[in-house]
C-alpha cells in the first residue's frame, strides 16, 4: 500500500478544503504561496454585475486566485474583471478554445459554496460539482497533467482501462463532465481516464510511476507522449534562482500508509557540474548542507527573500512524528522550529522573510496553522 492521496474524501468545510488546496499547491508546486485579487477588486466586480458574488467564489479569488502557473496552464480562470454573467450563468472558468465553460447558476449565488456547472455542445448547462470549493480542488487535479514533472500520456484499450479503473484508488469526484475524465491514484500519482481511451499520468517522480506500470503492458497501452523526470530527481528552486532542494529517488513508506520520506540535498546552482561539494559543516564553500541520515517529507519551502528553506523532517516512524526544521542557506544554519510529542509539523508558507506558518497536526485532532519566527542573528 502507498501513501494515500489527500483527494479520496474532501474534508466537509471550506475552510478545511482551502488549507488542503494549499497543501497541495506546496506538495506539487513547491510553492503553496497565497497570491489573490484585492477586495477591492471583487468589490468592483460585483459593483460592474449588480450581483453579490458567492463567499466561496471571493475566498478561491482572494487566496490564490492569481496562481496562474496553477489555473492557467491550459484553461483559464477569470480575472475578476473578465467575470460575467452568460445566459444566467456566473461564467468564471473557461475552456482553453471557448468550446465550453463553467459557471455558477444565477439563482444559486445566494448559497455560501453553491454548485458549478458546465456548457454542453448543444450550449445546455449541466451540473458539474456540487460546489465550488469542490470545483476548484478538481481542477487543481486535473490541471497537473499541464505542470508535474513526470508525464506519460498514451492510448488503452479497453482491457486496459478496466485494470487501471480496478487497480487504482477512485479520487473523490464526480465524473467531469467535458470529455468524461476520471481520476485516480495517489498522493504522488493521478491517472486521468477519459470518455474514451486517452490516459494521462502525472507524477512527483518516475518511482511513482510504478502502480500505474504494474497495470499496463506494451500489447494495450500505446504511449504517444513521455516526459521523463529530471536526473537528479525533482527539485524545488529558491525565488533568486540561486539554490535549490534537489530530492533523492529513494522516497517511500516508512510505515504502512504513512506519507513517504526520502533523503534531499541543498545545491547551488552554480556548482550542479562538480563532483564533490563542500558541506556548510566544514565552514568551507557553502555548496550543500549535509543532512546525514536524516529524512525528509516532500514540503520544502523557501522565503520571499531566498535565504531560509522550511522543511519538514522526520523523527520517528512510530508513532509518526516529525519536526519543522528551518536551514539558513547563506550560513548553513540548522535551526529546528517545532516538534508535537505524536504528530506532524508542515510548512505550509511563509510571512514576510523571517515568519513560516506551518501545520500542526496530532493524532485524532484537526491540524491547526501555528507561526514560527526565525531568530534574529545580527
Amino acid at each position: 500500500m502507498r501513501g494515500e492521496s489527500l483527494l479520496l474524501k474532501l474534508p466537509k468545510s471550506r475552510m478545511e478544503r482551502w488549507a488542503l488546496l494549499e497543501r497541495l499547491m506546496g506538495e506539487w508546486y513547491g510553492n503553496s504561496a497565497r497570491e489573490g485579487f484585492q477586495t477591492e477588486e471583487l468589490d468592483d466586480c460585483e459593483q460592474r454585475l449588480g450581483i453579490k458574488l458567492p463567499a466561496t467564489l471571493r475566498e478561491w479569488y482572494g487566496l490564490f486566485g492569481r496562481r496562474e502557473d496553477v489555473w492557467n496552464l491550459q484553461d483559464k480562470f477569470l480575472g475578476p474583471q473578465e467575470i460575467d454573467d452568460e445566459g444566467g450563468v456566473l461564467q468564471f472558468y473557461i475552456e482553453n478554445q471557448a468550446v465550453t465553460a463553467w459557471g455558477v447558476i444565477i439563482s444559486d449565488l445566494e448559497k455560501d459554496d453553491p454548485p458549478v456547472a458546465w456548457r454542453n455542445a448543444e450550449g445546455e448547462w449541466e451540473p458539474q460539482s456540487s460546489s465550488v470549493s469542490e470545483f476548484a480542488l478538481h481542477m487543481f487535479a486535473l490541471s497537473l497533467q499541464f505542470s508535474a514533472p513526470v508525464r506519460v500520456y498514451g492510448i488503452a484499450n479497453q482491457a486496459c482501462r478496466e485494470r487501471i479503473v480496478t487497480g487504482l484508488p477512485r479520487l473523490g469526484f464526480p465524473d467531469f463532465g467535458w470529455c468524461g475524465f476520471q481520476l485516480f491514484g495517489y498522493r504522488d500519482l493521478v491517472v486521468n481516464l477519459d470518455g474514451i481511451d486517452h490516459v494521462t499520468v502525472v507524477a512527483l517522480t518516475e518511482r511513482a510511476l510504478r502502480p500505474f506500470q504494474e497495470l499496463v503492458n506494451e500489447q494495450d497501452f500505446e504511449v504517444l507522449e513521455r516526459t521523463p523526470s529530471l536526473d537528479a530527481g525533482r527539485l524545488i528552486y529558491s525565488p533568486n534562482g540561486e539554490v535549490y532542494v534537489e530530492f533523492g529517488e529513494d522516497f517511500g513508506e516508512i510505515s504502512m500508509g504513512s506519507p513517504e520520506f526520502g533523503e534531499i540535498r541543498i545545491r547551488r546552482v552554480d556548482d550542479v557540474e562538480k563532483d564533490e561539494f563542500r558541506l556548510f559543516a566544514k565552514k568551507k564553500e557553502p555548496n550543500v548542507v549535509d543532512f546525514g541520515e536524516r529524512l525528509f517529507s516532500g514540503a520544502a519551502i523557501f522565503s520571499p527573500d531566498s535565504r531560509f528553506v522550511a522543511l519538514e523532517q522526520l523523527v520517528e516512524g512510530r508513532p509518526l512524528r516529525t519536526q519543522l526544521m528551518v536551514v539558513n542557506v547563506e550560513r548553513g544554519k540548522i535551526f529546528f522550529a517545532a516538534a508535537p510529542s505524536i504528530g506532524t509539523v508542515t510548512p505550509v508558507r511563509w510571512e514576510g522573510w523571517n515568519k513560516v506558518v506551518y501545520s500542526e497536526w496530532q493524532y485524532y485532532g484537526q491540524p491547526v496553522l501555528r507561526e514560527w519566527l526565525v531568530p534574529d542573528e545580527k
